[in-house]
C-alpha cells in the first residue's frame, strides 16, 4: 500500500491507532459486541479512502464488505476531532442524472491531526 503525498509512515501509524482505540457513542453501542468490529471498520474505510479518490458508498462497500450505513457514519466520524479532524467532501456523481441522488465522497487526510486535549485534574 502506498501512502498518500505527504503522509509519512508515522502519521499513518498514528491514524491507525487513534481509529483503533474506540470511545465510541450511542444508544445501541455494546462495547463487547461492538467495538473491535467498530475499530476494524474504520481502520479500512481510512486504508482505502486515503488515497482521496471519489467512491460511492456502494463503491466503498463493495471493497471492504461493511453495509453503506455504517461506512457514512464512519466518513462522518472522521470529521470529528478524536478521528483526526479530517475533511471528507461529498458531490453529487457526475455521471448520473442529479435526480436520482447518487453521491461519492472522499477523504482529505489532516496532516497535522490535533492532539486530544489533557483533562486538568486540578
Amino acid at each position: 500500500m502506498s501512502l498518500p503525498q505527504g503522509l509519512t509512515q508515522d502519521q499513518f501509524k498514528r491514524q491507525m491507532e487513534m481509529l483503533g482505540r474506540g470511545g465510541y457513542d450511542g444508544a445501541g453501542y455494546d462495547p463487547v459486541l461492538d467495538e473491535s468490529r467498530l475499530n476494524t471498520q474504520h481502520q479500512r474505510v481510512f486504508a482505502l479512502m486515503m488515497d482521496g479518490k471519489w467512491r460511492t458508498l456502494q463503491g466503498i462497500e463493495n471493497f471492504t464488505r461493511f453495509p453503506q450505513a455504517s461506512i457514512s457514519a464512519t466518513l462522518r466520524d472522521f470529521r470529528k476531532a478524536r478521528y483526526g479532524n479530517h475533511t471528507v467532501d461529498r458531490r453529487r456523481k457526475p455521471e448520473v442524472d442529479p435526480h436520482k441522488g447518487l453521491f461519492e465522497y472522499r477523504l482529505v487526510i489532516r496532516l497535522d491531526p490535533p492532539q486530544l486535549p489533557q483533562l486538568k485534574l486540578f
